[in-house]
């Protein structure tokens, strides 16, 4: 027998249900007997084993055998009623779920709330008007158009049309139920969501004997999602792979020290300056609000990586920021050695890398700066040997991230300004510049990046993952992710002198709680991001969620265990290949970063910048050397041992240095790693 497609009634008969119904086409017995017939008054019997034998083996028959059960379990679910809590602990918060929801056999639908015969009978009711529409327009009779209908919906009668519906609108409503009353588990994880009776250890316990604990882990756990903001200074330079001498315009060099400038010292808010300066026109409008990052968004790896990488500086759990998928260890050391080659011993406080407010300062003096003295331009155009351009490439052109440190303490009661951290690596690092989210000081990283554009980005992370605890601003991430808007009884909310006073979510982060247009739209699109970040694994944690809750049995041993074979085989080939494509990503960003370090070596010396200003300042390139400080005359020292490679300073290095400093900078000093003068 050529098993192509089975019947809901056949596996109905392979199933132990309490309160489904039997198989009543065939007889049925325990010892695995389906049919039981007479040919030539010999009796022949049927067992599921002989049905389903070519299909234990054949992986391509289960998608079809999943499906007929799904079918069964759908139906089952609509003969009785449970009840759940819905997102709260209390009882005015239980909801029934499943027989409740058909209604009765005639009811009319009234909205999208109506009941699943309502549903039913109305898509029914616009089938029959649609028919004596249709035969008017085509000069037909309304029994020809009713056929048309009909046949097209696969169907021959009106009666066999409104099952049709029902079991459509059944497995829908199946569905929709899980996604809104058991959004919890969607989020934390399987056995979160509990039933009316069960506390919530006997909701972590069933899961745990099901186990679907480890079948279903939640979005929190899977994806690791941070809630982050930016502004964007876009540069010319669109290259993302020059290293050493990218260019800066005069424009964005003024630019860059203005954000810095806004972000330590205004009175304005980050959404204020965000909404001023961001050349990212998308979140630009929502005061630099991205939204939610996590590892399925498609930004840069600068970006979303580096973002990961800072909880190794913020003092958070490394481990948990690589989502399991990367070694921890060995990531922390590539990582670290990987940005240890673009900054030096000073930027490298504690391991952090920092970046001085000092630098965007000499970033706009030099701005404007593109000729000597003598108003002479550098030979051949090359332009990475500006001062504006020697400062970029020494201490932005970089992609790791960094924190940019100060000297001035942020004043009290402002959003924003230089904070100084007692936890983590960050606590020997200094003054960073910070912003205040929900009252809480967050550092704000600085890095390169782009794809179609290369950019300075400043980033706040306004919620991380890590963040779960009522500690965090009386916030939970549950409620912080919460799927409903304030305009909602069930959004988030504490009480205060009798008054509700709503919680500060993700949901309204942008928005006033009135606007309810604005929040319900972002409230929506989470519970639809929630619902899709791992759809084929979600539907089958669905399925063995259900199994387990109606106490499913499928008697025939080996078809369920080839049958759980097959789901966890689907499941765990997707989350190999994820974890293969973010071991990849981290691989190559931490190459990338090694790539950097190597080419920095063909640095600019920074002694070009500060001759060239003193001598375009004082318009007396003989009497330069008079006014650089003892700081700078030291580095200019270390540059020229640098360039003779020599190991100390030697009598050569003395007779570089004590000819004329303007000599030696056109001589040596231009020098651009290729052995030319440029000056």
């Amino acid at each position: 027998m050529k098993n192509t497609k089975l019947s809901v009634g056949l596996i109905a008969c392979l199933l132990s249900v309490g309160g489904l119904a039997g198989c009543s086409k065939v007889r049925s017995s325990d010892d695995g007997v389906l049919l039981t017939y007479t040919v030539d008054g010999k009796e022949h019997k049927i067992t599921a084993d002989q049905i389903l034998e070519k299909s234990y083996d054949d992986s391509s028959k289960y998608q079809a055998i999943y499906d007929e059960i799904y079918s069964v379990l759908v139906k089952n679910y609509f003969n009785r009623e449970a009840k759940v809590y819905y997102y709260g602990e209390d009882e005015a918060h239980q909801k029934a779920i499943g027989k409740g929801q058909m209604g009765k056999e005639d009811d009319v639908a009234h909205g999208s709330e109506g009941s699943i015969y309502g549903k039913a009978n109305q898509k029914v009711d616009d089938d029959i008007d649609t028919a004596h529409t249709n035969a008017d327009a085509n000069n037909t009779t309304y029994k020809k158009e009713l056929e048309a209908i009909l046949d097209s919906k696969g169907v021959k009668t009106i009666e066999e049309l409104k099952e049709k519906y029902i079991e459509e609108i059944q497995k829908e409503t199946f569905e929709k139920n899980f996604y809104t009353y058991y959004i919890e588990d969607i989020k934390q994880g399987a056995g979160t969501t509990r039933l009316v009776g069960q506390t919530a250890e006997e909701a972590k316990e069933a899961a745990k004997a099901a186990k679907l604990d480890t079948f279903w882990k939640g979005y929190f756990t899977d994806q690791v999602p941070y809630h982050v903001s930016h502004i964007l200074v876009k540069l010319e330079d669109g290259s993302g792979t020059n290293y050493a001498d990218g260019t800066i315009s005069e424009a964005n060099a003024k630019k860059l020290y203005d954000v810095v400038d806004a972000l330590a010292n205004s009175e304005d808010t980050f959404s204020t300056i965000a909404k001023q300066y961001s050349e990212d026109t998308g979140s630009r409008v929502l005061s630099g609000d991205l939204g939610i990052m996590d590892t399925s968004t498609g930004f840069v790896n600068e970006f979303k990586l580096g973002i990961y990488a800072y909880e190794n500086y913020y003092g958070k759990d490394v481990a948990k920021a690589k989502a399991s998928e990367i070694d921890a260890s060995e990531f922390e050391a590539n990582y670290e050695k990987a940005v240890a080659k673009s900054f030096s011993d000073d930027e490298l406080v504690g391991g952090v890398p920092t970046i001085s407010s000092e630098v965007f300062s000499l970033l706009k003096d030099a701005a404007d700066v593109e000729k000597d003295y003598a108003k002479v331009e550098v030979l051949d155009d090359e332009k990475t040997l500006y001062p504006r351009n020697i400062i970029y490439n020494k201490y932005l052109n970089r992609h790791s991230v960094a924190f940019i440190t100060g000297d001035t303490e942020a004043a009290e009661g402002a959003t924003h300004g230089y904070h100084t951290y007692s936890d983590g690596k960050l606590a020997g690092a200094g003054k960073i510049l910070s912003v205040k989210v929900a009252g809480e000081w967050r550092p704000i990283l600085c890095v390169r990046a782009g794809s179609d554009y290369q950019g300075i980005h400043f980033i706040v992370v306004n919620r991380s993952p890590f963040e779960t605890g009522e500690d965090a601003n009386g916030v939970t991430q549950s409620e912080y992710y919460t799927t409903f808007y304030p305009d909602q009884d069930l959004y988030p909310h504490t009480t205060v002198d009798s008054k509700r006073v709503n919680k500060k979510t993700y949901v309204n982060f942008s928005s006033k709680d009135s606007d309810v247009t604005a929040t319900k739209k972002r409230a929506e699109e989470l519970a639809s991001k929630l619902k899709s970040f791992d759809s084929d694994r979600l539907s089958k944690y669905i399925f063995r969620k259900y199994l387990a809750e109606e106490k499913v049995v499928i008697k025939q041993d080996k078809l369920g265990q080839s049958l759980e074979k097959w789901i966890n085989t689907s499941v765990e080939k997707a989350a190999e290949e994820r974890a293969e494509s973010w071991d990849k990503t981290w691989t190559e960003y931490i190459d990338t970063l090694s790539r950097q370090g190597s080419e920095r070596s063909k640095l600019v010396p920074e002694a070009c910048r500060l001759v060239y200003l003193k001598a375009n300042s004082d318009k007396d390139v003989e009497h330069a050397e008079l006014s650089l400080s003892s700081e700078e005359i030291a580095l200019i020292k270390a540059d020229i041992q640098t360039y003779l490679g020599a190991e100390s300073w030697t009598s050569e290095c003395e007779t570089y240095y004590t000819s004329a400093i303007s000599s030696w900078y056109k001589t040596k000093g231009g020098l651009c790693n290729d052995g030319k003068a440029h000056l």
